[in-house]
């Protein structure tokens, strides 16, 4: 998987907010990969655009307070460049913001804990983006397959290669900061995104997700961002849409991939 192909999966994420759909779940993308292999610089790139916010301290009285924006569609997506922070506090506490987000990225987020259940309120939903290391991840799935965590996301799985590693290095030696970002180009839809995907495309992708731990939810989100993928480049460029999806496929599988420059 190519480093410019992180970059359009997440963009493309964010914009699923677009798609003009009957499937209202919003979902979300899991970077699971070593430290220190670009997982914050592929995801913080969302903040270039609206609606979109790099989070790193969370607890469920924050998660209240924002309700209101993911009502409005002010805060359309939720990024986190080290999702184990969520778990660096006491376990009933990263227990109920664990299930605040899985709400929003399903059914909807309505009423807090600590709030009065008897008022009836409209459902809050958000897309989350998130870097995840392979010890945490390892650590953690058993119980997100039990709780129903893992079923609401995509899992993409990663290694940089040894070049990705020496290109980092080299950019310290020479004092000067990697630029792993080429010519960078996305545009805002002006009105809802269409999905215009075959049956036989559909189950191509379908394929893609069986080492998923679902295929539901992470399937709607699949479509959704090949949806905004096809849009942005059109249909004089379909193959490209295409070609991106297909390079990053390979880490959904059981084994993961190479991330490469």
């Amino acid at each position: 998987m190519k480093f410019e192909t992180m970059i359009e999966i997440c963009a493309a994420m964010h914009l699923t907010s677009e798609i003009d759909s009957q499937f209202k779940q919003r979902g979300g993308i899991m970077f699971v990969a070593p430290p220190g292999h670009l997982k914050t610089t592929a995801i913080e790139i969302v903040e270039q655009f609206p609606h979109a916010r790099v989070v790193s301290n969370l607890t469920v009285k924050t998660l209240s307070t924002m309700r209101q924006d993911f009502l409005s569609g002010e805060l359309k997506t939720m990024a986190f460049s080290d999702f184990e922070n969520v778990y660096r506090r006491h376990s009933s506490v990263s227990n109920q913001i664990e299930g605040v987000l899985m709400g929003l990225v399903e059914e909807g987020f309505r009423n807090p804990a600590f709030s009065d259940q008897r008022v009836t309120v409209l459902p809050a939903r958000c897309a989350v983006i998130a870097g995840i290391s392979v010890k945490s991840f390892e650590e953690r799935i058993s119980n997100w397959l039990d709780t129903g965590f893992a079923r609401r996301f995509l899992w993409s799985k990663y290694y940089a290669t040894d070049e990705v590693i020496k290109r980092l290095e080299k950019s310290i030696v020479e004092w000067k900061r990697a630029n792993f970002i080429n010519g960078f180009d996305w545009k805002i839809p002006m009105q809802p995104i269409k999905v215009n995907i075959s049956e036989d495309e559909s189950r191509r992708v379908l394929n893609q997700l069986r080492y998923q731990p679902d295929r539901r939810t992470p399937f709607i989100v699949a479509k959704k961002i090949i949806g905004v993928l096809l849009w942005k480049y059109g249909q004089h460029e379909r193959e490209k849409a295409w070609s991106i999806w297909n390079d990053f496929a390979p880490s959904l599988f059981k084994d993961g991939t190479e991330l490469k420059l």
